[in-house]
């Protein structure tokens, strides 16, 4: 146990807080996943989100640039839908913003 404590001092020294986030690529290279297509399925279901999805391949763009071409949702709809902090907590983003805003 005192070599792994050891090497995991040694390793956070070393490397760990070195290491800094590139917010902005963070946030391209999550524009660019089909992974905010699951935060998505609970308003439009699976069968349109997949056909987003695959138009969105095929035309090369982002899925987000797809939803509001089609102006199924506003950009400060899918913001609040794809908060990419809220995505890891449980429950779905944004459905109590957007239910308000539409009603």
């Amino acid at each position: 146990i005192i070599e792994l404590t050891d090497a995991t001092r040694k390793f956070q020294e070393k490397y760990v807080r070195h290491l800094e986030a590139h917010a902005d690529r963070c946030q391209e290279l999550l524009e660019k996943s089909y992974a905010y297509a699951t935060a998505i399925v609970p308003y439009l279901g699976y069968d349109i989100t997949s056909q987003l999805v695959l138009e969105s391949l095929d035309r090369n763009l982002t899925l987000r640039e797809i939803i509001i071409e089609k102006k199924l949702f506003t950009n400060h709809e899918l913001n609040k839908i794809l908060d990419p902090l809220k995505l890891t907590r449980p429950g779905i983003p944004g459905h109590f913003i957007v239910k308000e805003e539409n009603s």
